[in-house]
């Protein structure tokens, strides 16, 4: 999940969240995705971006979010620039309250404790 990623970014050192990219560096693109949205276009994926993105961060996120779509062998793809946040930042899922860290080179969910640590370490 894109969000899951973002906030993982956001509570670590920042970092580029490549969409449309394998993990094995294999671009198959977004344009799928366009097909989804009323814009069938950059557009229409960009704006899906941002009401996603207010919708679990509010506003305030585009200081720490930067999302830009780029071509590479004629494909489209996402690249989502991350800056690390001035603070903690928790999603909600299904009413629960989550926390998310960037690890060597995925995405970890810390439980209470380790959350707690992890914040008076990092801030």
């Amino acid at each position: 999940m894109v969000i899951k990623a973002i906030t993982a970014f956001l509570n670590t050192d920042g970092g580029l969240l490549y969409v449309g990219v394998t993990d094995e560096s294999e671009i198959f693109g977004i344009e799928s995705d366009y097909a989804t949205f009323k814009k069938k276009n950059r557009d229409g994926f960009l704006l899906h971006l941002n009401n996603i993105l207010i919708k679990y961060f509010t506003k305030k996120i585009f200081s720490f979010v930067e999302p830009n779509i780029e071509t590479i062998d004629e494909k489209d793809i996402a690249i989502i620039v991350v800056k690390k946040s001035s603070n903690p930042v928790f999603i909600t899922e299904k009413g629960e309250k989550l926390f998310y860290i960037r690890g060597t080179a995925s995405v970890q969910k810390l439980d209470l404790e380790e959350t707690a640590g992890y914040i008076r370490a990092h801030w």
